[in-house]
């Protein structure tokens, strides 16, 4: 059985902008941070989890407790969620994607499941409003591990469960990031990027299989062709 596992933000759900600015919101009205560096490729770990404790530490001395944490992560929910309530515009699937995720379903041979960086709370919202179906297939987030590596992993065993097997013939992760290219490398994943421009010359020098820029002509028998199955 073949596993497609997807980061959300900018791989499936086209909310990379308005995210951006929620969380950074958050973290500056909860913790009362400046000058937050939103270039995400330069932090270690590129989770809500452990960019939040980072940026904290740095700017504090010291990390945050559980209770802020859980506080900031409500509040990101918050404004998210009513930056979406102001404008359905702000929360669009990237092209294709729920489609595609269909007929991924309708394939008895291959699994889905999500692996993000997100909160759990926030991810689901995007996933909802985008037109995903977020509660049939396992996912795994910031809320799970500190790490891109630990969520993915457990996203996988998850899935394992979930579909009753004992392995994955083979796992193609979906990203839009560099950190999901190199995440993908160092566990031995298959990877196909999702962007355009500057951004898909960068993941293909990662070491992605294929870069496209959306799902809307892609099929899950040609995502088997040029992955060589």
């Amino acid at each position: 059985m073949l596993l497609c596992l997807f980061d959300i933000d900018g791989t499936l759900t086209d909310t990379s902008d308005i995210d951006t600015a929620c969380f950074v919101q958050a973290l500056t009205d909860v913790f009362g941070l400046q000058k937050i560096d939103t270039d995400w490729s330069i932090y270690p770990d590129v989770t809500d989890s452990a960019i939040t404790t980072r940026l904290v530490k740095m700017q504090r001395g010291q990390a945050p407790i559980e209770s802020e944490i859980s506080r900031s992560s409500e509040h990101y929910f918050s404004l998210l969620q009513s930056a979406f309530n102001t404008s359905s515009e702000q929360c669009q699937p990237i092209t294709g994607g729920p489609r595609f995720l269909s007929r991924l379903d309708s394939d008895p041979e291959i699994a889905i499941a999500y692996a993000t960086g997100s909160w759990e709370q926030t991810a689901r919202l995007k996933l909802e409003r985008s037109g995903y179906d977020h509660r049939h297939y396992p996912l795994a987030s910031a809320n799970d591990a500190f790490t891109r590596t630990g969520i993915c992993s457990l996203a996988v065993e998850r899935a394992l469960q979930q579909y009753a097997v004992t392995e994955f013939k083979t796992i193609i992760a979906f990203g839009d990031g560099i950190w999901d290219a190199r995440t993908a490398l160092e566990l031995g994943y298959r990877f196909v990027g999702i962007a355009q421009g500057d951004k898909a010359m960068q993941l293909q020098e990662a070491g992605a299989d294929f870069v496209i820029p959306n799902y809307e002509t892609i099929t899950p028998a040609e995502l088997k062709k040029r992955i060589g199955l």
